[in-house]
């Protein structure tokens, strides 16, 4: 077990050669609200929700995660934590902390305009506000998102939940959604990491090979809806697609395998190429962990990983030492 410096580690692993020639591997962390203490319900082990996000990125450099080559992590964290974690990040010398950035959770669906609205946003997230307290990036699509717009349809309608016909119109609301939180982020001047993925019911019984064609269907009218006008070449900035199993996630639930993954990325980047012209970086929104991120980085399509919780049992929660053994174990494999 590794604890150090993890470029050191990987240096020892990783012949300096494959290093050199790998392209660019994006590592997300979605911090969820892990920042809230045990003693509330939730799984952090410190009080002081400031502390903590600050020991993450004090970690985080320490470990050598900020000067990486070929690596870049961005951390996704709620609203409350942005800023105390830029100050810290950025109380470090730019060498050591550089491929380190920081993202927000979402962003709302309207933003602030010039002539328009100044700031009307009671209880939501403006991307312009997100860029302007040091966002670059932005989580837009996750499923948890996805649930909660969701959910708020059920309530005004409970068809939507058993109902094909409703359902499948509730989903394309939603998407129309999640599309102008994307057009809006851009626009403010951030990248944007926008998952998809198909639920149980969508995949259907069956193989892999029997499903495929409906997990396309599924991945090309989220694409078709939540891509739709977007240009990145006029804003400069990126989308990278994560791809979220939403089937596989959860206690008990089989994981993604190699081929489901490679399967769904092929069809992503071919929607994608058809919608934008554009050759796109994919990565597995499902959970990059430890017992996974050798798999994963086998498969050639995806280029990096969405990692939430380090540990699962005992002392549950996100710890940066794991983090570095995730990317030590994905770069690693990627050789």
């Amino acid at each position: 077990m590794y604890f150090g410096d993890v470029g050191t580690y990987l240096a020892m692993l990783v012949p300096k050669k494959y290093l050199e020639a790998m392209a660019v591997i994006e590592i997300f962390v979605n911090l969820k609200r892990f920042d809230v203490p045990k003693k509330l319900g939730g799984v952090c082990s410190v009080r002081n929700p400031k502390e903590w996000i600050s020991w993450i990125m004090a970690e985080s450099v320490g470990q050598g995660l900020g000067k990486l080559k070929d690596v870049e992590l961005i951390f996704f964290l709620p609203e409350g934590l942005i800023l105390n974690a830029y100050d810290k990040l950025f109380s470090y010398p730019p060498e050591t902390a550089k491929t380190i950035k920081i993202g927000c959770q979402g962003v709302f669906r309207e933003d602030i305009r010039q002539g328009g609205n100044f700031g009307a946003f009671t209880t939501n997230r403006p991307a312009t506000a997100a860029r302007n307290m040091g966002c670059t990036w932005v989580l837009v699509g996750h499923s948890e998102e996805m649930k909660d717009k969701l959910d708020i349809m059920a309530r005004y309608d409970p068809e939507t939940v058993y109902d094909e016909g409703k359902n499948r119109k509730a989903k394309e609301a939603v998407y129309s959604i999640i599309n102008q939180e994307v057009l809006c982020a851009l626009e403010a001047g951030m990248d944007v990491l926008l998952c998809v993925g198909e639920t149980a019911e969508e995949r259907g019984e069956g193989s892999l090979p029997e499903q495929k064609a409906r997990v396309k269907q599924v991945l090309r009218g989220q694409l078709e809806a939540e891509l739709k006008e977007v240009f990145t070449e006029r804003t400069g900035r990126r989308v990278v697609i994560a791809y979220e199993p939403i089937w596989a996630i959860g206690p008990g639930k089989i994981p993604a395998g190699p081929d489901d993954i490679a399967f769904a990325a092929a069809c992503i980047k071919e929607v994608v190429q058809e919608l934008m012209g554009v050759e796109t970086d994919i990565v597995y929104g499902g959970g990059l962990k430890e017992d996974n991120a050798r798999a994963i980085a086998k498969v050639k399509a995806i280029g990096g990983g969405l990692v939430a919780l380090t540990q699962f049992a005992g002392n549950i929660g996100f710890y940066p030492n794991d983090l570095s053994r995730i990317i030590g174990r994905y770069v690693e494999s990627r050789r």
